[in-house]
């Protein structure tokens, strides 16, 4: 990886500025309060940002570099990776860490890098946490360890993996994290939350709704075999009025047939019937006719045959009384009686249950029938009465007539003709009886015709509604209704419901999830457990790659002063002198020498946690307790070592000696303050 430029804008007393390097060892040089410190931390607050919530500015970069700013404080980072991407790292300070604006731009596209909630960029880049990141890639002369005053930390937990794996890239801490996290979202530490807390959750939500799918079940099955009780009843008193109206149907188009016959009889009498009253009405007319000319030809003077006149007269109005039309031989009143008794007669065969209603409806109905008739018989005699008077008085009548007549003298012609004139006055008169029975027998025939004309419309109507009818009786409909209910019920009640044998598919699949999660949170703790006891069985001896990377940096630094080195957990060295064969912790070393041990240590610590793509170093004057012997002896390492020739050095320094050095080397670039 290699830091192209950085651009700062309000950071400490930098209003605005920015630097350009280049691959390789770079040399910041500047007096004392130039700014070299701030530029270094520049670099972490870029990656990292600074969280600290000290007041003290020497550990809170935030409260150093921020908090007299004028305008937006702002850093900008350009870099290059291995791979070629080229990157550009934003990051706008805001009052707290939270309120930083960091972007993570892919020039090439102009795409945003995503990042996870939380996490920095410096993470990302360099998979460090920001305490990690300075106490590695951050080299200054400071000896002594470098584990954390806050107890073990993530740079602890990786050499913690080397040691008991002889795995440098491995972190043990990263190990232990996934599983706990892994474990912690199948179920956490309280048992209150998590994976397997919900799905058992589900489980019991899915019994308790089993439960009731089954009583519902219950109750629709329930339902449903009183529904199919429901409709076999319906069905049965379907068939059974379907079976009564095929019968009265055929009895109805039976009875319909025998009217038409009776009416086209009918009908026939009645036109008979008009055409003889028709030519009696012509002949009585005729003859009426002939009689008034011959009584106009017979009569008298009017003065003197005053009385035959009047006497004519009333002969003349007792004629035509006789001629009125006279009461019908029943009336339609008793003949609509006569036939409802005769129908219900015949109805009450076929239909034995309502045998009896018909019975009674037939005799009532005859008795009406025969008190119809002796209104009528009693209303015959007195017309009969009534005519023979008149009959009476009509011989009477003309007996006077004959009288006055001879009294007046009449001739043998007269006489001739008053005989002729009482014949024809009794033709008349026989005509006219005959025309009263022919009018009787036509009001009859009509009355019968309007009766079986009625008769017919009704059977023609109940044959419609036969036919056309699909309502059922009372109780059926009652059925009907209910089934109606009943389906609206199990629709509503169960339509959308899921079903218990589904509902115990989803638990067994939930249950078979429930014991695979189980047995995998097992597996976990497990593995934990695992590495827990490999770790603290073997978390005070360190890999030997680090330790041999180490001793042979020491081995060009300090020209093989040192055979062999022990280094511990707490990164406690202890270097075994070449000469007397003596162990000697790093506190009884000079200050130079403990220098050397952990530069050395640093340099083989970040070769052991980078990738194929190395890392950029930081150093603050890792050489000021060194004679110019040994800082030589760094330099030319740091300038010819092939795995730091492949890296991006930043050696910040006030000290001429080293600028001096630098200048006489092409590979290091320099860069004044």
């Amino acid at each position: 990886m290699v830091i192209q430029s950085i651009h700062l804008w309000a950071f400490g007393r930098i209003r605005e500025e920015a630097w350009t390097f280049s691959p390789g060892f770079q040399v910041i040089y500047g007096e004392n309060e130039s700014g070299k410190t701030t530029l270094m931390d520049a670099f972490q607050m870029a990656f990292y940002g600074s969280d600290r919530r000290t007041e003290d500015p020497r550990t809170n970069l935030r409260k150093r570099y921020l908090s007299d700013r004028e305008g937006e404080s702002r850093v900008q980072v350009r870099l290059r990776t291995r791979a070629g991407k080229f990157l550009r790292l934003d990051r706008t300070f805001g009052r707290t860490q939270a309120r930083d604006r960091v972007s993570l731009i892919d020039e090439e596209t102009g795409k945003e890098i995503p990042l996870e909630r939380g996490r920095e960029p410096g993470s990302f880049l360099f998979d460090l946490d920001a305490e990690t990141f300075r106490r590695t890639l951050f080299i200054d002369s400071g000896a002594g360890p470098m584990a954390s005053d806050r107890g073990r930390d993530s740079l602890q937990e990786k050499i913690g993996r080397m040691a008991s794996s002889g795995q440098e890239d491995l972190s043990l801490s990263a190990v232990m994290k996934s599983l706990e996290e892994e474990a912690g979202s199948l179920r956490s530490k309280s048992g209150h939350r998590g994976l397997l807390v919900d799905l058992e959750k589900e489980r019991d939500r899915l019994m308790e709704e089993k439960g009731r799918a089954v009583r519902r079940e219950e109750e629709e099955a329930e339902l449903a075999q009183r529904l199919a009780s429901l409709k076999a009843h319906a069905e049965r008193i379907r068939e059974e009025a379907g079976r009564e109206r095929s019968a009265d149907l055929a009895q109805l188009a039976k009875k319909q047939e025998e009217n038409r016959g009776k009416e086209e009889v009918l009908q026939d009498s009645i036109k008979r019937l008009e055409r003889d009253r028709q030519s009696l009405l012509e002949e009585k007319n005729q003859k009426e006719g002939e009689l008034s000319f011959m009584e106009s030809s017979l009569g008298q003077n009017r003065e003197e045959g005053e009385d035959l006149a009047q006497l004519r007269a009333r002969y003349r109005e007792i004629l035509d009384e006789g001629q009125a039309p006279q009461l019908s031989s029943l009336g339609l009143p008793a003949w609509i009686c006569l036939v409802l008794a005769g129908l219900s007669a015949l109805l009450s065969f076929p239909l034995e249950s309502f045998r009896i209603p018909f019975i009674l409806l037939s005799l009532a109905s005859l008795g009406a029938f025969l008190y119809f008739f002796r209104s009528r018989k009693k209303d015959w005699k007195t017309h009969q009465v009534r005519q023979k008077q008149r009959l009476e008085e009509m011989v009477a009548l003309q007996d006077r007539i004959l009288t006055l007549e001879k009294g007046t003298g009449p001739s043998e012609e007269g006489e001739r003709a008053s005989e002729e004139i009482r014949v024809l006055g009794a033709e008349v008169w026989e005509l006219a009886d005959r025309l009263r029975d022919l009018e009787e027998a036509l009001d009859r025939a009509r009355t019968q015709l309007d009766g079986v004309r009625r008769e017919g419309q009704d059977l023609r109507e109940r044959v419609i509604r036969r036919e056309g009818d699909q309502a059922f009786s009372e109780e059926e409909e009652r059925i009907r209704e209910e089934v109606r209910q009943t389906e609206a019920e199990i629709r509503a009640r169960y339509g959308l419901e899921e079903r218990a044998e589904s509902l115990q598919v989803k638990i067994k699949r939930l249950e078979e999830r429930l014991a695979g999660l189980e047995e995998r949170r097992e597996a976990l703790d497990l593995a934990r457990r695992a590495f827990l006891a490999a770790d603290e069985d073997r978390r005070r001896r360190l890999g030997p790659g680090l330790q041999r990377r180490t001793l042979d940096i020491l081995d060009q630094v300090a020209q093989g002063r040192f055979k062999s080195l022990g280094l511990d957990d707490r990164f406690h060295l202890s270097l075994e002198d070449r000469k007397d064969r003596t162990y000697y912790d790093w506190r009884a070393l000079s200050l130079g020498t403990g220098d050397q041990a952990y530069f050395s240590l640093r340099l083989a610590l970040v070769e052991s946690l980078e990738g194929k793509d190395p890392w950029p170093l930081f150093m603050d004057d890792p050489f000021v307790h060194y004679d110019d012997t040994r800082a030589e002896a760094g330099l030319s390492f740091l300038t010819r070592d092939p795995r730091q020739n492949n890296r991006q050095i930043f050696y910040f320094t006030c000290h001429g000696r080293i600028l001096d050095r630098a200048r006489s080397e092409e590979k290091i670039h320099i860069h004044y303050l």
